[in-house]
């Protein structure tokens, strides 16, 4: 009869698989309390907003739209952060895969960041919620328009519900500009959403959202890029050091954790130091466990993985068998 396999991994990589947990757990408490407050009475910017946009349907109607969107943002963290935590349990480290992920992760928290943002004015943020049922409409219509003559039917019910769309955005006061494509030809896509003087793109470009939300980790987002692209520059320059590139998978989400945080808090009128605090005991756990960050020590010691010098080799990864 088969036992229970024997986990090889080393220590850190066993502190890392808690702290995603830790993380993912976080997220969902910080949903959970900022949709009480959704719920309740109401203070801070959801009430500011929800006032706004009293007596215009299609005001109301984007700010629905939204709340849908946070919590389908919610969802694809708290899944994209269950992969990560099989990839964690992995017997192999897997750093490509998991950067892939973490990428998908942090593309849900900068959009929720863009849609909550707490600088922006009110009517700014009406705006960016009524752009989100246009741009959900022009990729469906783009992507359709591929599989050709099949849907056919499918593809003419998504454009006339973007044609009625407009014309509702338009009688409650929103002003629509079409999309232009790469040769400045105006298309019938729908390219910005417009109230009472504010305008909202269809089409966010995440590297700006990244730089603005996550400022002070400009290189994050190019990383993550890189992983889920297979870029060769990524590929030839992954770190040797075992516990390097267990820290490197867990790390980066850290501010990303933070971003959520604030844009959520922000907006709510929640606390957001318990989850920062938490979060800085689980950085200093990261980096202090583990071989020394970017150690030069070349000693050499026997593991169930291989050879281990300054962390387990990269090159040695996947060896379970013992020497």
């Amino acid at each position: 009869m088969g036992g229970i396999a024997e986990d090889v991994r080393p220590p850190l990589a066993r502190l890392a698989e808690r702290v995603v947990l830790q993380e993912r757990d976080a997220y969902g408490k910080l949903f959970a309390a900022a949709s009480a407050a959704a719920e309740g009475a109401g203070s801070g910017l959801w009430a500011v907003d929800q006032q706004r946009a009293a007596g215009i349907d299609g005001a109301v109607a984007a700010l629905s739209w939204a709340s849908d969107h946070v919590q389908r943002w919610s969802f694809s963290v708290r899944d994209h952060a269950d992969t990560l935590l099989l990839l964690l349990r992995h017997q192999k480290l897997l750093p490509v895969p998991a950067w892939t992920v973490s990428r998908a992760i942090m593309e849900a928290v900068l959009q929720t960041c863009w849609l909550l943002d707490a600088e922006a004015s009110s009517e700014t943020r009406i705006a960016r919620a009524a752009s989100i049922l246009p741009a959900v409409l022009n990729e469906s219509i783009v992507l359709l328009e591929r599989f050709g003559s099949s849907v056919v039917d499918e593809l003419e019910e998504k454009r006339q519900a973007r044609a009625d769309l407009e014309c509702v955005l338009t009688q409650d006061g929103f002003r629509v500009e079409r999309a232009t494509d790469k040769h400045g030809q105006v298309t019938d896509a729908i390219g910005r959403v417009w109230f009472a003087g504010q305008s909202a793109s269809t089409r966010n470009n995440i590297t700006q959202l990244a730089a603005k939300y996550v400022p002070d980790d400009p290189w994050l987002y190019g990383l993550f890029s890189g992983a889920a692209h297979a870029k060769p520059w990524l590929l030839m320059g992954l770190s040797d050091d075992v516990d390097e590139a267990i820290r490197s998978l867990v790390l980066p989400l850290l501010p990303i954790s933070d971003a959520y945080s604030r844009a959520l808090c922000g907006y709510f009128d929640l606390d957001a130091e318990p989850y920062v605090r938490a979060r800085r005991t689980r950085l200093v756990a990261m980096v202090e466990r583990g071989s020394s960050v970017r150690t030069i020590d070349r000693s050499i010691e026997e593991s169930a993985f291989g050879t281990k010098m300054s962390g387990l080799r990269y090159y040695e990864l996947g060896r379970t068998e013992k020497r």
